[in-house]
């Protein structure tokens, strides 16, 4: 809660898991200072970030965020607690302790120490919305992540696929036929396709522009009408989320690469080579942006890479513009 009496302000933590709770909460102490009763304010204290991640950030994500990203959440609050950070209280974190997080896990990769502080991130500007802190301080990550930006070729591509199982290999094509994240076409259910339009629409994602509507290709309408069975998902699995996941098909990419003899690369880079063979066919970048249901121009960036001959191409329409004018 955050609010202003009597010239003074007031931010404290409520404790509550809903907004309903934390509005009766808000209200009871807003009572309580009418009458005068200020000690009343001594009773809502800032929590200690363990408890703030256990008690409110997890639980609040579970409801909110994908499944992977909060997987990744609950990996970077483990994190988080490892370094010894879960005794401080919320509103004392600074970025001091954000260095010392990445100094208490020396021997993690760049990925990793970046996910224990886009967590520790995203904690703490929940925490600013929510009144629990002040302003929460700026973290910066950590340099060195590998950027997933591996471009297959064609021969590499008919490769991997032949070498692929299922039902990774279909997940894989949708990826390649239409730049999805994986992790979008794994969370497809039968009542996102219109095969009769010809057109899914991607409504579970982690953005408003990531929900968005792409065409269903010839490859993938085939795919499509061989999997709409019984159940909601168009991949199910046994498992928690009951369709297949990055876990599920982990085993499948990497048998892959062993069996097709290609470098190794990340399944996220099907997405980039899809996005990045658009963007040497002409597209231009608001158009890929569209595709990719990118919320920045900014990153659509990273999956344009003008060749010798587009940017020749480019000269050449130039000169004949120019040509028609004189």
């Amino acid at each position: 809660m955050k609010f202003k009496f009597q010239g003074r302000l007031i931010r404290k933590a409520t404790k509550a898991t809903d907004l309903k709770t934390a509005k009766q909460v808000e209200g009871e102490i807003r009572s309580n200072l009418v009458r005068g009763e200020w000690g009343i304010l001594e009773k809502v204290s800032v929590p200690l970030l363990g408890d703030f991640l256990s008690k409110t950030f997890l639980p609040f994500c579970e409801t909110s965020v994908r499944s992977l990203s909060y997987r990744n959440y609950q990996y970077g609050c483990k994190l988080i607690l490892g370094a010894g950070l879960g005794g401080k209280p919320v509103d004392k974190i600074t970025n001091l302790d954000a260095m010392n997080l990445v100094r208490g896990i020396p021997d993690k990769s760049p990925s990793t120490k970046n996910t224990a502080l886009r967590t520790l991130k995203r904690a703490l500007r929940l925490a600013e919305e929510w009144g629990v802190t002040g302003r929460a301080p700026r973290i910066k990550l950590v340099s060195g992540e590998r950027i997933r930006d591996r471009k297959l070729s064609q021969a590499e591509k008919d490769l991997y696929l032949r070498a692929c199982s299922q039902p990774w290999k279909d997940i894989a094509i949708i990826i390649l036929e239409t730049g999805m994240r994986p992790g979008e076409v794994f969370s497809l259910r039968k009542e996102d396709l219109q095969l009769r339009g010809g057109v899914l629409h991607i409504r579970r994602s982690k953005s408003e522009a990531s929900r968005r509507w792409l065409p269903i290709t010839e490859r993938m309408n085939e795919i499509f009408n061989r999997r709409l069975g019984e159940g909601e998902w168009i991949f199910p699995a046994e498992n928690r989320d009951g369709h297949v996941n990055r876990d599920t098909v982990k085993k499948s990419h990497a048998a892959a690469i062993t069996k097709s003899q290609v470098l190794p690369f990340p399944p996220y880079a099907l997405r980039h080579t899809a996005l990045s063979e658009l963007g040497e066919a002409g597209t231009d970048p608001f158009t890929i942006a569209k595709i990719a249901g990118h919320t920045s121009i900014l990153t659509t960036q990273r999956y344009i890479h003008p060749s010798k001959e587009s940017v020749e191409r480019a000269f050449r329409k130039r000169g004949v513009t120019e040509g028609s004018h004189s």
